[in-house]
């Protein structure tokens, strides 16, 4: 069973410089803090890479899977790019990246793409600039109470 500890304001600091988290009741309820991942960076960011970038393979697989082709010619990276925009928006539909300022997918055209690489059956040059989305962890409010 997992059970909250009560730690020490200094034993809270030290967790925290090392960028880990803790399970301590906090406003009464147990619940996780920070929320920060050993790198530095937040928990649900590197779970949110991880879950688009997954969506991502898994969508582009299943359109080149189900086709009997995907032509090497701007029909075909089109249809790739499709792919691509499609989970950018579920993306987008849920949380894992802004909608403000909306996501942006570059792409080559056809006749600028190597020779060794439409030999190769390599598509290379698609990418996308999103942002993601964040969440709030922690709320500091002052106030003045005037009687």
């Amino acid at each position: 069973t997992d059970t909250s500890t009560n730690l020490t304001a200094s034993e809270e600091q030290a967790l925290r410089d090392g960028y880990s988290n803790q399970y301590s009741p906090i406003g009464g309820t147990d619940s996780t803090y920070s929320g920060l991942a050993g790198n530095g960076g937040w928990i649900d960011t590197y779970i949110n890479v991880l879950w688009l970038e997954n969506r991502m393979e898994e969508r582009v697989f299943a359109l080149i899977r189900s086709a009997d082709k995907v032509p090497y010619n701007d029909d075909g990276i089109a249809m790739i790019v499709g792919a691509v925009l499609a989970q950018l928006q579920d993306a987008e539909d849920a949380g894992v990246i802004n909608a403000v300022p909306k996501f942006t997918v570059s792409y080559p055209e056809a006749s600028s793409i190597p020779p060794a690489d439409k030999s190769n059956r390599i598509l290379n040059g698609i990418s996308f600039t999103a942002y993601s989305g964040s969440g709030i962890n922690t709320v500091k409010i002052t106030g003045t109470l005037v009687d």
